[in-house]
């Protein structure tokens, strides 16, 4: 999906549905494009690249599902991204619901996202797993330029001891992660499908242009809480302060 131009005039395409298996070097390969969304794609390539994006002007991804290639060749990136959200001031980077993993073939990067100095970010509800004790799971390098940043409630797991989140630039976030390896015996049986959000907010103006929001959350599996499954409940409060 080759786009770019100067002043990003292409773009706002749909690609949904997909299934992207055994390709050579890179599974989805985008450059340029402004507005485009991936949605409810299977992307589980034998090359380099399960995703590469550069230079997007802005983009949405939804509900993809990107594995790490389950045989053959061991991708160094599953997901490569610079410069998602690069048009300008008002471009912006949404990835939500997506789940990347990197167990068979384990990957250096589950996801290295590169946004220095652009703004605009919305990583949310993502799973990110990796089976080696190299590399990260979320590779998010910014700025402290960047604003309107939101990094929230993701879990990132890896089977053994390694690094889940690389944020050097961290800005007014929330970041939820799993960072306990759960003994073999309790992961034989145990498929867990979601979970239910439940939380209430409150915003308070204090100035003409400026406010504070709290948001009290709690996480629950969706099954029957027990021992095993108890440390996967999260509670919280999200502070947002918009200025």
């Amino acid at each position: 999906n080759y786009q770019y131009s100067t002043t990003y005039a292409y773009g706002g395409d749909l690609f949904e549905n997909n299934r992207i298996t055994q390709s050579y070097y890179y599974g989805l390969y985008t450059y340029g494009g402004l507005d485009n969304t991936y949605k409810k794609n299977y992307i589980d390539s034998a090359g380099y690249y399960q995703v590469y994006s550069w230079y997007e002007g802005s983009a949405y991804y939804e509900g993809n599902i990107i594995p790490g290639s389950t045989g053959g060749q061991a991708p160094y990136y599953v997901i490569y991204m610079y410069y998602p959200n690069y048009f300008g001031g008002t471009g912006y980077f949404e990835f939500y619901n997506n789940m990347v993993g990197s167990e068979n073939t384990a990957a250096y990067y589950g996801h290295y996202l590169y946004t220095y100095g652009y703004s605009n970010i919305k990583y949310k509800h993502n799973t990110i797993h990796k089976g080696n004790t190299t590399g990260y799971n979320l590779y998010f390098y910014t700025s402290t330029a960047s604003n309107n940043i939101e990094l929230q409630n993701n879990i990132f797991t890896r089977s053994t001891s390694g690094t889940l989140l690389y944020y050097p630039y961290q800005k007014l976030i929330v970041s939820e992660k799993v960072t306990e390896s759960a003994p073999a015996s309790e992961t034989e049986s145990n498929n867990y499908i979601g979970f239910y959000n439940f939380s209430f907010g409150y915003k308070q103006k204090v100035a003409k242009d400026k406010s504070i929001s709290i948001e009290p959350f709690m996480k629950v599996p969706m099954r029957e809480v027990t021992k095993d499954n108890l440390r996967l409940m999260g509670t919280g409060v999200k502070l947002k302060f918009d200025f």
